[in-house]
Order: C-alpha cells, then structure tokens, then sequence
C-alpha cells in the first residue's frame, strides 16, 4: 500500500498543477481557473493578491540527470511578488494553513486521489450491485 508523500501526489496531479486548479476553483467555481499549453499554464488570478491575474504557474524540470526521468512540478510566481515564488504545496500552505503529513492528508482527502486506500475493484463492484438492489 502506497504511502502519502508529495510524489505521490505529483504523481496524480499533472505534476501539481491540479492542486492549483484545486485550490483557485474553491475561489472562482463559476470559472475556468486555468489553461495548459505546454508545459506553461500562463497568468491565472491570484487569490492572495486581490484576485488579480499576476500568478504564473508552469511545470518546471529538474535537470539533474538529463534525461526523461528528471523529475517535473509546477512552480508559481506572483508577478507583482504579493506572494513567495514556490510550488504547488507551498500554494497549498498558503490556503489550508498547513504543512508537511497535515498538508498531504488534506491534499489527499479532498482532492479524492485515494493515495494509501486499499481498493478491491471486485468487492467495490458487490458493494455496488447489493446497494442497488441487483
């Protein structure tokens, strides 16, 4: 069984950029909060800088051993430098006013990634067919 760690959650998020959209969505529901195009998401609003459109977000490689299996996330920087340049679980903390194992639990949770959740796709199926009645 899979442990919670921010590799982990990268890994189900697009690199993190999924928690941003997470988080702005919960600010501006009625919207789209974020486009992809590459690997940049461009300028998005900033709910730590009166809603205003100054958070850049992109996916960022570590170029450490030159090869495909650098590891990759999303950064973010506030044009206007309202905030602290940082990633997407240094965005999360900033929201949720956690961090560390709280942060990753909460990430966990909410976004459904069932990261460290035993799942029997076969007894999830019988559960759904006697609670229909089938």
């Amino acid at each position: 069984m899979a442990t919670i760690s921010k590799e982990s959650i990268l890994d189900k998020t697009h690199y993190g950029t999924n928690i941003y959209s997470h988080i702005l969505r919960l600010y501006y529901p009625d919207e789209v909060v974020m486009t992809i195009k590459g690997r940049d998401c461009s300028f998005v609003r900033n709910l730590f800088n009166s809603n205003k459109p100054t958070l850049h977000v992109w996916i960022e490689k570590d170029d450490v051993l030159h090869t495909v299996f650098d590891k990759e996330h999303a950064r973010h920087e506030d044009s206007e430098n309202a905030i602290l340049s940082g990633d997407a679980f240094e965005f999360a903390e900033l929201h949720y006013k956690q961090s560390g194992d709280e942060l990753l639990a909460i990430l966990n949770k909410e976004m459904f990634l069932h990261i460290g959740e035993k799942r029997n796709f076969y007894a999830n199926a019988q559960k759904s067919v006697y609670k229909s009645g089938i």
